[in-house]
């Protein structure tokens, strides 16, 4: 008993909802990696442990970075583990193992509900497991929508059991913003495709826009909520701004370069797609290696930026790079406080959105 006792006071002591956050990370990359290195993962035989880890990385952390062809160098087996480790990497494992255990009606601890509590800020206490249960039931929809929209467009190029694989696979890994593809050329040869082009894109946005900001506006909508949040406005507006400011750069930098031969159809949607994409997932329709230097530097500011606080996306997040935007507005104006929307944000949210800036640069 008194052992049971000291073990229990031990973890409590040393391992914070945050540490035990990164080490379930690590525990599912080094699982992964194994999985993936494997000989039934690939192939042409077993890949290099190296390549694997860094595909498990990739994909658990939800980055996009390859070191091999997703869709030759590893079998069915193996590109199946890497969905299941976007799926956990893009939602968080904490997050949807909790989630899971609720679902199956087990309960959680209040030091799983602080664990989960750590990955929503922004969410009072009292909402937390609701908008928790929320995001798995949203994700199963948004990924199903997604996936049915890509089928149809899939089945005119594959046969239908090859076409509702793929779908599935790229809507997972669009809503989880991971930029893993089947295809050698990423999504290049869908580049004047309305269907494929708008339906990643809006995986990806909702995805990335922060599962929190979702559920206020869905909320405010069904007349829940009484007004949104000034967490999201601020992230609804940025999003925004980002987008189509993004696609503008990248048309008037483009224009008489990468995308000068393409109809004017194509040319609109490679400008939105390499806007919407660069910020959290890593597809691309057009080739990257051949855009000017302008564009390497806005894909670069925008990949900074990355996506919303509580998304399946990464960076430093939009509202993190608003506060910093509106922290030198008001000192301009001599304004000590930062306001917004007729409401001041506390200084230690503004403390730390700076902090996670300068500790990323």
């Amino acid at each position: 008993m008194k052992i049971r006792i000291k073990i229990k006071t031990f973890f409590s002591r040393h391992f914070s909802p945050a540490r035990i956050f990164v080490l379930s990370f690590a525990a599912v990359i080094i699982t992964g990696g194994i999985l993936l290195w494997f000989p039934f993962s690939a192939t042409k035989g077993p890949l290099r442990f190296v390549d694997a880890l860094f595909t498990s990385t990739s994909a658990v952390c939800v980055t996009g970075l390859v070191v091999i062809d997703t869709g030759k160098d590893l079998s069915v087996v193996g590109q199946v583990i890497t969905m299941f480790l976007i799926q956990a990497g893009g939602l968080g494992i904490i997050t949807f193992s909790t989630v899971f255990f609720v679902l199956m009606g087990r309960g959680i601890s209040f030091k799983g509900r602080e664990i989960v509590q750590s990955t929503f800020l922004h969410t009072p206490r009292r909402d937390f497991l609701v908008i928790a249960k929320s995001v798995l039931w949203f994700t199963f929809i948004a990924e199903t929508l997604g996936a049915l929209f890509l089928c149809v467009r899939f089945s005119q190029d594959f046969p239908i059991g090859m076409a509702i694989y793929q779908a599935v696979y790229h809507a997972i890994s669009a809503f989880n913003n991971a930029g893993f593809s089947l295809f050698s050329d990423n999504l290049v040869g869908y580049q004047g495709d309305l269907i494929v082009n708008l339906t990643v894109m809006g995986l990806i946005i909702h995805g990335g826009i922060g599962f929190i900001v979702l559920y206020e506006v869905v909320s405010w909508l069904k007349g829940v909520q009484k007004r949104l949040s000034a967490h999201t406005k601020i992230v609804l507006l940025t999003t925004t701004i980002l987008i189509l400011s993004g696609a503008f750069l990248f048309y008037f930098f483009e224009r008489n370069h990468i995308i000068k031969d393409a109809p004017i159809l194509n040319q609109i949607l490679a400008s939105l797609f390499q806007s919407v994409t660069p910020r959290t997932a890593g597809f691309n329709t057009v080739d990257i290696g051949a855009v000017t230097n302008a564009t390497i530097l806005l894909l670069l500011i925008l990949m900074f930026i990355g996506a919303s606080p509580g998304s399946t996306g990464g960076g430093v997040k939009t509202s993190s790079a608003t506060l910093l935007v509106l922290l030198l507005w008001n000192r301009l104006k001599g304004n000590e406080d930062v306001n917004v929307f007729n409401r001041t944000i506390p200084k230690e949210i503004v403390s730390r959105a700076i902090s996670i800036i300068f500790a990323s640069a």
